[in-house]
């Protein structure tokens, strides 16, 4: 499938709206979720558009999701939190507000509940930016 104009993340991948920039490769791009539901709050999405995870080719669920579990070891070794939660939601009554096939990686603290679209967890650009940087070269480590 080829991009959609009005998706902001094929926007992000095109590289013509802004983000921080966590990993990105030939299939897949991350970066930091806007607002942060917790510290370290990573969105995985495949370059290509699918609404939902029904139309993703098969051939790209795993890049997608080792790349999601290689990010989720690279936060929770920097971020240290008490659990981590992975997302991916498809249709509006699951909480989809953005379609285009994505997964969370959410750092979770214990006896915190998360709301995944509160604007309080709004950073600004630096500030995330710094934070991408810093999951960027935990990412390393991973290999």
């Amino acid at each position: 499938m080829s991009a959609s104009p009005d998706c902001i993340f094929c926007r992000i991948v095109a590289r013509a709206a802004p983000a921080s920039l966590v990993y990105q490769d030939a299939h897949v791009v991350a970066f930091l979720a806007v607002p942060q539901a917790a510290r370290g709050h990573v969105l995985i999405v495949p370059r290509e558009h699918y609404a939902t995870c029904f139309e993703l080719p098969p051939e790209l669920a795993a890049p997608l999701f080792g790349t999601t579990l290689r990010i989720a070891r690279a936060v929770h070794r920097l971020c240290q939190p008490d659990g981590m939660t992975l997302a991916q939601n498809n249709g509006r009554a699951a909480g989809q507000s953005v379609f285009h096939v994505h997964i969370h990686v959410l750092p979770r603290t214990e006896g915190v509940r998360v709301n995944l679209h509160d604007p309080k967890g709004r950073s600004g650009r630096g500030e995330l930016d710094r934070l991408a940087g810093e999951i960027s070269a935990a990412l390393e480590q991973e290999g």
